[in-house]
């Protein structure tokens, strides 16, 4: 009988080493490419996901903003007076409450903080839950107020009193014990009060008299002025910011800027505008050809969002905002989300 002896293996002769080493490269190029892929999905899909959070955040701000600009309580603005001393170097911008609504097409102020280009929105009125109300009638409108409280006040605070005939914007020069607000011309408080200089109503011609006589129920609110524009964030990256008035404490009349949320490229504003007194918008038009912003009824804005991470997309998104194509040659996902909000202080 015979028997088969197996002959070992003695080594790999160099076309199987070859063979065996393309192989592994194919294996290998093919895991690579499977790695590149997912990842270019992981980044779009984190880019997408990104580009809606910060649309959907922008717009539900500038939305709420808008809502609830113009409020003055009871009384429209057109019966608002504004107490506060021009002589004291008084900011327009920032404490002249002049109307409770404006804008600015394509800033091209290179000086200023504001993208050039962008559109930039002033909203201006009050806030509060009319917890603090006058508990007793003015004698004269220049006399010391007697209110339900004066919690959460301070001297110097910027305040407005309001019932559904008017309102006053004044300082508050003093805190007298009893739940007291005094809202005299001001040596101690800057800009102070004095701009009605009478006659005043109920006799007094103090020169720090408000333009009404306010009764029990009248509502002491907050006043704001906030200023909605796209800015470069502190991560270098566009940005909507906030610049509101300083109206309490040492610094009233300067601003303090606010980054809300990065992402923001450009913003465009449209304003809805009652041409003939029906109630309803008739045009929407840009801040510099609306006829009269106390007519605008509702705002339409919007956004140009990107991508906080270049090199997202395989190729240049072809992409047409306000008329103009966008550059998209760092390959960052962009969106462009519009929302419309209407005014319901004007409604």
């Amino acid at each position: 009988m015979m028997t088969l002896q197996m002959k070992k293996q003695q080594g790999l002769s160099l076309i199987e080493f070859m063979i065996a080493g393309l192989i592994g490269l194919i294996l290998i190029l093919g895991l690579t490419q499977i790695f590149v892929s997912n990842r270019q999905a992981f980044d779009t899909t984190a880019a997408s996901a990104d580009v809606q959070e910060t649309g959907r955040m922008a717009t539900e701000i500038l939305a709420k903003a808008i809502r609830n600009a113009d409020y003055w309580g009871c009384a429209d603005q057109s019966r608002i007076f504004n107490n506060l001393n021009d002589g004291n170097g008084i900011d327009p911008d920032v404490l002249g409450f002049g109307s409770g609504l404006d804008g600015f097409d394509n800033n091209a102020d290179a000086a200023d903080t504001v993208a050039d280009g962008t559109d930039v929105i002033v909203i201006r009125g009050t806030r509060g839950s009319s917890a603090i109300q006058l508990s007793g009638p003015m004698n004269n409108s220049s006399a010391v107020m007697d209110v339900t409280s004066v919690s959460g006040l301070n001297e110097d605070d910027i305040v407005a009193v309001t019932d559904c005939r008017g309102g006053d914007i004044f300082q508050v020069t003093a805190l007298p014990s009893g739940n007291k607000i005094q809202h005299n011309t001001g040596g101690s408080v800057v800009p102070g009060n004095g701009k009605n200089s009478g006659p005043c109503a109920g006799g007094s011609n103090s020169a720090n008299c408000l333009s009404q006589l306010y009764d029990t129920g009248a509502s002491v609110l907050v006043p704001y002025s906030e200023r909605y524009f796209v800015g470069t964030g502190v991560s270098g990256e566009p940005a909507l910011f906030l610049r509101r008035g300083v109206l309490s404490g040492t610094n009233i009349g300067s601003t303090q800027s606010i980054e809300l949320i990065d992402g923001v490229e450009d913003i465009q504003i449209l304003y809805g505008e009652d041409t003939n007194g029906d109630g309803t918008v008739n045009a929407y038009r840009t801040a510099a050809t609306v006829s009269d912003l106390n007519d605008v009824l509702s705002v339409r804005a919007s956004l140009l969002v990107r991508s906080r991470q270049a090199n997202v997309l395989d190729n240049a998104q072809t992409l047409t905002f306000n008329g103009a194509a966008v550059d998209g040659s760092d390959l960052r996902l962009r969106r462009v989300y519009t929302m419309t909000s209407t005014i319901r202080n004007r409604m």
